[in-house]
């Protein structure tokens, strides 16, 4: 309880912290790359994944949160069986610059990468299923826009875990995913426009 007391005090709109809070909700797909983890071979395959992230501007085009995240259902191309599932949670800052009815993004975060793998056979030997913990850093750039009042957006982001090995899996060394994401935006108030200037007063009307 007492190491979730800072992501407590972070997203509570308290009157000491009266900053606006916005969210992004993102869902799309994880695409491993490079080292055993992206092998065509003995690597593995793509997955689902998912990610919700709470945030504080610090000013007009800075902002700093926390994202939770998950990509479940990395299934090894060696054996069909094994199935991965990483989730994630770092605090993050995110890079806002306007441009039109668009609005470009940058992300930048670190934290604690939790992964678990299934039960699975090889040959005539059997794993339980296990889990580990490891750090891992995540860098992203995305693109937002309003279709039909909604506030979509298309990111893609680079998540890499510094090092992958358990019991049960062996070493797979660092494994970086490429997660691409359809996101829809929370929370941003809407622009309050001046009122309209007086017209002077004219007493012939």
């Amino acid at each position: 309880m007492t190491r979730a007391l800072p992501l407590v005090l972070l997203l509570l709109p308290q009157a000491a912290l009266c900053a606006p809070l916005s969210f992004d909700v993102k869902g799309g797909q994880a695409v491993p790359f490079g080292g055993d983890w992206g092998d065509a071979d003995v690597g593995y395959e793509p997955a689902a994944a998912a990610a919700f992230a709470g945030w504080r501007k610090l000013d007009d085009s800075l902002a700093w949160g926390v994202e939770a995240g998950l990509e479940s259902g990395h299934g090894s191309r060696a054996n069909d069986a094994l199935k991965i599932d990483i989730f994630h949670l770092a605090p993050s800052l995110r890079a806002s610059f306007a441009s039109g009815a668009r609005t470009w993004t940058l992300l930048a975060g670190a934290g604690i990468f939790h992964w678990k793998h299934s039960a699975y056979s090889a040959g005539a030997s059997r794993f339980d299923a296990g889990s580990a913990t490891n750090f891992g850093v995540s860098l992203g750039a995305g693109v937002k826009r309003r279709v039909f009042g909604l506030p979509l957006g298309l990111e893609a982001v680079w998540r890499h875990l510094f090092r992958m090995k358990s019991d049960g899996v062996g070493d797979i060394g660092p494994a970086d995913n490429l997660c691409l994401y359809l996101s829809v935006h929370f929370g941003d108030p809407k622009p309050v426009l001046p009122p309209p200037p007086l017209e002077p007063y004219n007493p012939d009307y």
